[in-house]
């Protein structure tokens, strides 16, 4: 199955880097795995939610404590803006213009600079975390990071974004959901709501038009219904029915 593909593909690259370590330093003549090919490797894509799906599990999640407060303005964030998880790990404070209603997203990959809106219901969301939540964990040394660990006081990294966003989803009884997920998910809802894939590529922060179209996941159901609600020709045929 996929699962275990994905476990014998980590496993190789492992043995791999471990055994050309030891030819390097002369511990070895060769690689006993050097001609051996990588195994098969299942592309994984993480799972789509309708536009209702997400917006129910955001409207029920309460806030039971500050973790769960965490994980549902990390979700709100990821949803709003179609964010990267290391993009919501480097957000600061100061990158939000709440009047213009954008996030300044500082070097991100391929170490690009760019600017994307972000929702007001977001931004309500931020603004009372910064002066409630995170201001009574704050103490001399804290991160400059809008979302940090309140326990230990360190920034968070991409794996820890998803624990809490899971750890509020299982506090509020939902599935636990992968982060690129909701990505994903922000830019199907864009798209199939009418967003030119030109626009949703500019807002993921793509160089490459076929890179966007691996988040827009349409099923086939609704692409039908796209193209007869939006298609001239197909609007042409039925109108001479």
């Amino acid at each position: 199955n996929s699962r275990s593909e994905q476990v014998q593909y980590c496993r190789f690259c492992k043995l791999k880097i471990y055994f050309n370590f030891l030819q390097k330093q002369g511990k070895i003549f060769i690689s006993p795995i050097e001609s051996c090919p990588y195994p098969k490797r299942h592309e994984t894509h993480h799972p789509i939610l309708t536009q209702e799906e997400i917006e129910y599990m955001l409207d029920s999640i309460r806030e039971y404590d500050d973790k769960c407060i965490q994980g549902k303005v990390m979700m709100e964030l990821l949803y709003s803006s179609a964010l990267r998880p290391r993009e919501v790990v480097a957000l600061k404070a100061q990158d939000i213009d709440f009047k213009k209603q954008e996030l300044f997203i500082l070097k991100s990959k391929g170490n690009k600079d760019r600017v994307v809106p972000v929702g007001r219901r977001a931004l309500d969301l931020i603004t009372r975390y910064i002066n409630t939540t995170r201001k009574k964990h704050l103490v001399s040394g804290s991160p400059d990071n809008l979302f940090f660990d309140f326990r230990t006081g360190k920034p968070y990294n991409g794996v820890q974004i998803q624990t809490v966003i899971n750890y509020a989803l299982r506090f509020n009884g939902f599935p636990e959901i992968r982060t690129y997920s909701l990505r994903g998910t922000a830019a199907t809802v864009l798209y199939l709501n009418g967003m030119g894939i030109g626009h949703i590529r500019k807002l993921l922060g793509h160089s490459k038009l076929s890179s966007t179209t691996i988040y827009l996941r349409i099923h086939d159901n609704a692409l039908k219904k796209e193209l007869s609600a939006k298609h001239p020709r197909l609007k042409i045929k039925e109108g001479k029915k």
